[in-house]
Order: structure tokens, then C-alpha cells, then sequence
């Protein structure tokens, strides 16, 4: 696929059974070409087998924001996951601040969550993004959990056709991107689909679609959510996601700065 990519991810698989259902269905229809799966979570095992019957290329959606509520948590795990709860029930501040305590807790639980994605699935993700994008904080974005050249979803972009503000925090932001492009495997750009949807407030299909010309994009969805639901079945998205280069991350080729070096999930 070279260069130009568009990959419509949708968030939450396994998260509950009314959650995973309707990502079915936005697979089904060709509304997206990719999810995030959550482990330890009410369907997280159902999910895993639906996910490998329909083909359906899935990656981790990393939780360290919401309790778990699947089976397979024992004490200590269920201790340290509350424990990172509530370091990251502040996010506005987590996002620009590296906390040398929780280091070990984050490594941790980002071990056990791939090591359970892969005994779900039965192989390693093919990319890793987060519930609440807290991957994009410090303490788990210069984790040694996640290796270079891993696959992980970028932080977010401005929306299409608008030009990058030259405030502080878009400026750090820009500079996060920066950092993110030279660590992993990611994409140029990172929309959500009220970026990009009119009836949303976005910019307009036709418009993203150009946006994303000679780019690498992915899209965030979430078909869980009763008002994204309807805009996905829609004949306009499912036009738009075929008329682009459209695929998942296994099609998003490392950078040139990261070929000889870039490494595999562990697992």
C-alpha cells in the first residue's frame, strides 16, 4: 500500500457484549477496517472468537482507566490496576507529566495485557492504542513495555483542511507526534470521526478524503456509542472508506529512521 493509507479503527471491542455487537456490525458493512479489543473486560472472550471468525485484524486497546470487570483478575492485579485508576483519574495533567512511581506498575500492567491479548487471539496485536489515550501520557508513552517500533495510534491531529494552532499545548503536542513517529510504527495523522464527519462538526468526507491523500490516517470510531452507530451504517462512510487506500495497521510500513531496528510486540 506504499505510503497512503486510511484505517478506520473502532475502540472498545470486548468492552460488553452491546459494545462488541455493534463493531460486528460496522465490520460487516465495510465501515471499518480495524478494532482495538479490550482484555480482562465482561466480553472480552467472546469477542476474541468472533474477532478470528470474521477476520476481523485486531489490536490492543489499552485500559488503565476503567475497573475490569472479566474474569482471569486475580488480587494483586485487580490491587495495581486500581492503583493506576487513580494516578490516572487526573488526565489533563497526566498528559504532560512523567511520574517516576508509577513506572513499574504501568510496565506491568501493559505486560499482562499483551500477554492476555495474545492468549485470547492467539497471536501478538497488530497495534496498540488506549482507552482514554493514555498512551500518549509519559509514564506509559516512554514505558520499555511498549518497544520501538511497536504499532501504536498516534495523538491527535488537527482536523482536516484546518491549519496547526501555535498555542503552547498544540506546539508540545506537535512535539509529542514528533517523538511518537521516531519510537513507533504510527501513522502521520490521527482524526477522530467528529473531525471528519459533517454531522459531527467535521470538516466533510470529501474533504478528509483529500486530506488523507499521499498520507498514512487512521480515523477513530466508535461504533458503541448510539450516535456513531447510524453515521456508520450510512451509505456516505461506508463510500468514503472505499474510495480510499483503506486497511489495518498490518499494511503501515515502519519509518526509514526505524527499518533495521524496528522490533515485534513481545509475546
Amino acid at each position: 500500500m506504499g505510503d497512503e493509507l486510511l484505517i478506520v479503527n473502532a475502540d472498545d471491542w470486548g468492552a460488553s457484549v452491546a459494545v462488541t455487537d455493534a463493531i460486528a456490525r460496522a465490520h460487516a458493512a465495510g465501515a471499518i477496517t480495524s478494532t482495538t479489543g479490550m482484555v480482562f473486560m465482561a466480553d472480552s472472550v467472546r469477542a476474541a472468537t468472533l474477532a478470528r471468525e470474521r477476520g476481523l485484524p485486531t489490536g490492543l486497546h489499552l485500559n488503565l482507566t476503567e475497573a475490569l470487570d472479566g474474569p482471569g483478575v486475580g488480587a494483586e492485579h485487580a490491587a495495581r490496576h486500581a492503583r493506576l485508576r487513580a494516578h490516572f483519574a487526573d488526565l489533563p495533567r497526566r498528559r504532560w507529566r512523567y511520574t517516576r512511581a508509577v513506572r513499574r506498575d504501568v510496565a506491568a500492567e501493559i505486560a499482562v495485557q499483551l500477554a492476555e491479548h495474545r492468549r485470547l487471539y492467539g497471536a501478538p496485536p497488530g497495534h496498540v492504542d488506549s482507552h482514554h489515550h493514555v498512551h500518549v501520557c509519559p509514564d506509559v508513552l516512554l514505558s520499555p513495555a511498549l518497544p520501538r517500533g511497536t504499532r501504536v495510534r498516534q495523538t491527535r491531529s488537527a482536523p482536516p483542511g484546518a491549519g496547526a494552532p501555535r498555542t503552547p499545548q498544540a506546539l508540545a503536542s506537535t512535539a509529542k507526534a514528533t517523538l511518537m513517529r521516531r519510537r513507533f510504527t504510527t501513522t502521520s495523522r490521527f482524526w477522530a470521526i467528529a473531525d471528519v464527519h459533517p454531522a459531527l462538526g467535521g470538516a466533510g468526507l470529501d474533504a478528509a478524503l483529500a486530506a488523507a491523500r499521499g498520507r498514512t490516517v487512521e480515523v477513530m470510531v466508535h461504533p458503541g456509542f448510539p450516535d456513531e452507530l447510524p453515521l456508520l451504517l450510512a451509505d456516505d462512510w461506508r463510500a468514503f472508506v472505499a474510495a480510499a487506500r483503506a486497511g489495518d495497521y498490518g499494511a503501515l510500513r515502519p519509518s526509514s529512521r526505524r527499518r533495521a531496528s524496528a522490533m515485534r510486540l513481545p509475546g
